[in-house]
């Protein structure tokens, strides 16, 4: 059980890394857009 639980809560860790991760590249892209 205590297996599942970490493996659960790292997948959650790497999928907010990567919805940070995106949000940054479209912050990045949309702000470079606006400035050329």
């Amino acid at each position: 059980m205590q297996k599942v639980l970490k493996l659960v809560s790292y997948a959650v860790l790497v999928l907010m890394a990567s919805a940070v991760v995106y949000a940054a590249i479209i912050g990045i892209t949309y702000w470079t857009g606006i400035g050329v």
